[in-house]
């Protein structure tokens, strides 16, 4: 099956964009890489903030598939699974060669506004990563769901801010180690 003009445009994109910044990347090289037109970009996206739009919304497909598919490995226990959500982010998201921060982060660095559409998607892409922990945290009996899901959510955003910028693995290790304290806290409280 041919691919689309459509997802060789997101092709070519997603990966500039992630290396080479949002603003610094330009349309010439996207289109170039696609082996497309800027014709055939603007009968996809009606600029270059719309297919920015697109990249986030596969990133965030691909990320949340991922790292649901890393949590499925825990088992389908609420807890089991809370406790294995930084190791799950590492797998997903950290573990490449290639990795070098959050794609979500570096957009938002570069379209800081926050009323900015594309600003809103990194958000609502963070807010959708604390949604899916505070669900498992409510099942697994945590007193403050909330609470806990936004500090394991500022684990995985220190993370990943740090394992893009200096590489060490063992980071991991030390976000796990955070992790597991606080579910004990959470899940010990009356």
């Amino acid at each position: 099956m041919a691919i689309s003009k459509r997802e060789q445009l997101l092709d070519a994109a997603g990966p500039r964009f992630y290396a080479n910044g949002y603003h610094a990347t330009g349309i010439a090289d996207v289109l170039q890489a696609a082996g497309v037109s800027k014709g055939t970009l603007y009968q996809h996206f009606d600029s270059k903030e719309a297919l920015i739009e697109a990249v986030l919304a596969r990133f965030e497909q691909s990320s949340l598939e991922k790292l649901n598919s890393e949590l499925d490995r825990a088992g389908a226990n609420p807890e089991a699974r809370l406790r294995f959500v930084v190791r799950a982010a590492h797998a997903a998201w950290w573990a490449g060669d290639d990795f070098s921060g959050c794609p979500f982060t570096k957009v938002a660095g570069e379209y800081a506004d926050r009323e900015h559409p594309i600003n809103r998607a990194a958000a609502a892409f963070k807010q959708h990563i604390i949604d899916l922990i505070e669900d498992l945290a409510n099942r697994a009996g945590a007193g403050n769901p909330l609470a806990l899901a936004t500090q394991l959510a500022l684990l995985l955003d220190g993370g990943a801010v740090l394992q893009g910028i200096v590489g060490d693995a063992a980071l991991t290790d030390i976000a796990d180690g955070a992790a597991q304290t606080l579910v004990d806290s959470a899940l010990t409280r009356e």
